[in-house]
């Protein structure tokens, strides 16, 4: 047997020079290591001779051995080492399956987990020693442990804690865990790297551009939405819709939720992009709302209108612009504060307007230098007909031959834009077009600087409107344009002007359509065509509350930069203070029955309807039923039925001479509100009765001069009580002398019922106007006033955008809610 000791392959050339070493017969009593070695004639290299030499004394046999090497021995001491984790692919499932592998990177040694106490490594003759950092290691992996997602697979790999069968959901795991575990695992001392073959990482973004490129259509763009990988460009109009596939994504970008997480989304390669929430919201949002295409590849398409929108997006959100420098420019003059009044453009005003006037007038003239319309949505008081008839006079004065402006109005109001015009302008000639023998309208645009006639008169001539071209077109009232389909809206649709100014506080009364009709007038285009906002904004709108207020808020986003709208309070008036009073009355027997009656029929009526064909298919014959119950609450008489008591009483009618009696001994004016003039009829009877002297104001049968000294009587004090509908006290109508207002019959048309009462606070006067509102108890006209709140926050949301908005159509709900009350 011989044991042979030849240099290893890490001993230095200038290591002594041995080539072999016999020994002679050893003991059987050395260890199993030296002797297997020797049995099987091994070589052994340096690195164990240290070994051998120690099993060699214990035995007291060193002498046996030859002269060795002298192998120094370095103490390197403890060494903290550098964590290490990476993320691999499986080899199995390379497509998704994602673990990672850990070590301990020591001074030449990549070391497993807590495999160990020392490394010992022989060099160069020299033995080397370190003691590994045990408490650090171990500090590490428990650190390392308590990572949610991972799960340990053995001492030196971790693995997803994910479904692994639920791709959607595993995936997301995997790219989370990149996107918030990994950055607080480095910040703890752990150094990250990737496999070069690994294709699930989370790759950093860098710049997001949005690039406009003009089409052939006039005012449209081909819009690229681009993020920067490294030297790549990923299409991200494509990675948005792919996300927009997603409900929940929609839900938390309509609702503006969890603004601080990440969607990811998976590129073709394999890897992810990361999509932060506050950076994607507006732009997700930008293609819900004027995209349209979601899942298409068309490209993304924008006009000049959806500036609004535009603005948001670059705010803040890290998004470069390119391109459309004509949409910048629109859009900077849509957002900039308007130029003063130019000197000498209302020199002639005899009596000057007010600061917050003056400004109105600046903000219309720079919507016409832009090509755009305008809404005049200030609150009654502040001037709105002023304010145009400025703007018109400004106009003419600074462009003595561009064509005459036109006021459109209703009948009612022609004397009122003539008298202001006279009293502010005295020069400003203004000729009117109605009634029976007009004169023809082109020579009277010759004689004149600007044209008042009405909006029957314009529906009739159409014709001979369009020949010619308008310079301003101010639509007054302009509320009354909220359906798009009568025959007044279309024809002030198709007037050719270079500006049209809809004039009206009350724009918004019923539902968020109105809000379309009119926008289509001033500024086409704006909330596309009709089939597009009833897609996007009244369908989802009337589905329920989820949406709506996100909804209501983007119709007032988009609107807000051609919608002029401030209260009183913003322009610093000073209005008499309005008390409300909620009166509640209980009907007698006989009408209470009959109301009983009506109600369980109709009820079973509407809601067999429903079943057979849906709640949108019969909404006028819902309507029709609200009707007749509220009637029955005014009046049984106002119903036309043979089921009608005889002699039927009303007690709200009873209830309304006590009121009024009280009012009267107190010196009070009162106004008296109904929208049906058979209910004013029936009250003027028993005021006849009681010796009560009063007017009348209603828009059937009643000449426009009857209804101007009816007006004069009251404000005059030949009379303290004045009757009207809700129609014609809602049209330019002051009458400030009066101290209460009684509203017979609640309606759910907040804006109406306002303007009626507005008309009692025109001034400045030292007092407090009391709104009665009379309610019959236990009756529908309970729900009619829920409903009404409930519009008047869906007016806020979209006037303001900081409102609780709900949708303002009838829901099933409010059918439960009408017809139920009283059962």
């Amino acid at each position: 047997m011989s044991l042979v000791i030849r240099p290893g392959i890490s001993t230095p050339t200038r290591s002594p020079s041995v080539d072999t070493v016999t020994i002679g017969r050893i003991s059987n009593e050395l260890p199993a290591l030296a002797l297997a070695a020797a049995e099987a004639n091994t070589e052994i290299v340096y690195k164990d001779i240290l070994a051998l030499q120690d099993v060699f004394d214990s035995l007291g046999a060193s002498s046996a051995l030859p002269a060795l090497p002298t192998i120094e021995v370095v103490e390197q001491g403890r060494i903290t080492p550098v964590a290490h984790l990476q993320l691999n692919n499986s080899e199995t499932h390379w497509e998704r399956k994602l673990f990672i592998k850990v070590w301990f990177q020591y001074p030449g040694h990549s070391m497993a987990p807590l495999s160990g106490t020392e490394i010992v490594k022989t060099e160069g003759g020299k033995r080397y020693r370190i003691e590994r950092d045990l408490d650090y290691e171990r500090e590490m992996i428990e650190g390392l442990n308590k990572t949610p997602v991972l799960s340990r697979d053995d001492s030196s790999t971790y693995i997803i804690s994910a479904d692994y069968d639920d791709e959607e959901d595993y995936l997301l795991a995997a790219v989370e865990f990149q996107d918030e575990y990994v950055p607080g695992l480095i910040e703890a001392g752990w150094k990250v790297s990737f496999a070069n073959d690994f294709n699930l990482r989370v790759l950093p973004n860098q710049d997001w551009a949005m690039t406009f490129e003009e089409t052939e259509e006039n005012g449209w763009y081909n819009v690229r939405l681009e993020v920067t990988i490294g030297e790549h460009k990923v299409n991200l109009v494509e990675v948005l819709r792919q996300l927009l596939q997603n409900p929940k994504f929609v839900e938390q970008i309509r609702l503006s939720t969890e603004t601080d997480r990440s969607w990811y989304s998976r590129l073709p390669n394999g890897n992810f992009i990361r999509i932060p929430m506050n950076q994607v919201q507006r732009l997700a949002k930008l293609l819900l709302d004027i995209n349209d295409q979601v899942g298409s590849t068309k490209p993304l398409k924008m006009s000049r209108f959806d500036v609004a929108l535009l603005d948001h997006i670059g705010d803040g959100a890290g998004i470069i612009i390119n391109g459309a420098e004509d949409i910048k420019a629109f859009h900077k003059a849509l957002l900039s504060p308007p130029a003063p009044i130019a000197d000498g453009l209302l020199k002639d005003a005899v009596l000057p307007l007010r600061p917050y006037q003056e400004f109105g007038v600046s903000w219309l003239r720079s919507r016409l230098k832009v090509g755009v319309g305008a809404i005049l949505g200030d609150e009654m008081a502040i001037g709105k007909t002023v304010q145009t008839l400025s703007h018109i006079w400004a106009e003419r004065t600074d462009s003595p031959s561009a064509p005459n402006s036109l006021i459109v109005v209703p009948p009612t109001l022609i004397s009122k834009w003539v008298d202001e015009g006279q009293k502010f302008y005295p020069t400003m000639k203004i000729g009117v077009y109605h009634g029976a023998g007009r004169a023809d309208l082109g020579p009277m645009r010759e004689q004149n600087d600007a044209i008042v006639t009405t909006y029957g008169t314009l529906s009739g001539d159409i014709d001979r409107f369009l020949q010619h071209d308008w310079h301003v077109v101010a639509m007054d009232e302009g509320h009354d344009l909220r359906n798009h389909k009568a025959q007044k809206t279309r024809a002030c649709k198709q007037l050719k002007a270079a500006q049209k100014v809809v004039i009206s506080g009350t724009i918004l009364q019923n539902h968020i359509e109105e809000m379309w009709s009119v926008a289509d007038i001033v500024a086409p285009g704006l909330l596309r065509d009709n089939a597009w906002f009833r897609r996007n904004f009244v369908k989802q709108v009337r589905q329920g509350e989820l949406f709506a207020t996100e909804r209501l808020r983007m119709v007032g986003m988009l609107t807000a930069p051609y919608h002029l709208h401030r209260s009183n309070k913003d322009v610093g008036n000073a209005l008499p203070p309005v008390n409300t009073v909620y009166r509640y009355i209980n009907m007698g027997d006989e009408q209470s029955k009959f109301y009983e009656a009506t109600r369980a029929t109709l009820d079973k009526e509407i809601r067999d309807m429903i079943a057979e064909t849906g709640l949108a298919k019969n909404q006028i014959s819902i309507l029709a039923a609200i009707t007749r119950l509220r009637q029955i609450c005014c009046h049984p008489a106002l119903v036309k039925s043979e089921q009608v008591p005889k002699n039927a009483e009303s007690a709200k009618l009873e209830y309304l001479m006590q009121v009024l009696e009280e009012l009267l001994a107190e010196k009070k004016k009162v106004v008296i509100t109904s929208e049906w003039s058979e209910m004013l009829g029936l009250i003027a009877d028993r005021l006849n009765h009681s010796g009560i002297n009063h007017r009348m104001l209603h828009g059937t049968s009643m000449s426009l001069n009857q209804r101007k000294e009816n007006v004069a009587d009251f404000r005059e004090g030949k009379c303290d009580v004045l009757l009207m509908t809700l129609g014609v006290g809602g049209v330019g109508l002051d009458i400030p002398e009066g101290d209460a207002i009684i509203i017979f019959a609640p309606w759910w048309n907040p804006k109406r019922i306002d303007q009626a009462i507005a008309r009692l606070t025109r001034d400045d006067r030292d007092k407090t106007v009391t709104a009665y509102f009379l309610v019959i108890k236990g009756s529908l006209e309970e729900g009619v006033i829920k409903i009404g709140e409930r519009k008047g926050e869906m007016i806020a949301a979209v006037m303001d955008g900081d409102a609780a908005a709900h949708s303002g159509g009838l829901n099933f709900d409010d059918i439960e809610m009408l017809f139920g009350l009283g059962s």
